[in-house]
């Protein structure tokens, strides 16, 4: 049996949702979300980020763009309290 696992959005909900995300720059962490992360994560639960990126199908970014904000978020979380999400 596997762990049992958290699906979380990425917009509004563990970060500020800014319209058409496509700089790293922008990107705020919720002040409540590593805690909430790093709660879920000793709680034994596999933590996910889920998210549908508007700016790919409008060609604003590429996937590969995408990864690299995904990198960014990973790095804030990773700096505010050393948690991190197992997958996006």
């Amino acid at each position: 049996m596997g762990r049992a696992a958290v699906f979380l959005d990425r917009d509004g909900v563990l970060i500020e949702d800014a319209h058409l995300l496509t700089d790293p720059s922008h990107i705020r962490l919720f002040d409540h979300s590593p805690s909430a992360v790093q709660s879920l994560k000793q709680a034994g639960f596999c933590v996910m980020v889920v998210t549908n990126q508007t700016v790919v199908a409008r060609g604003l970014a590429t996937e590969e763009d995408v990864e690299r904000l995904h990198e960014a978020i990973q790095l804030l979380l990773h700096r505010a309290n050393g948690s991190q999400f197992d997958e996006f």
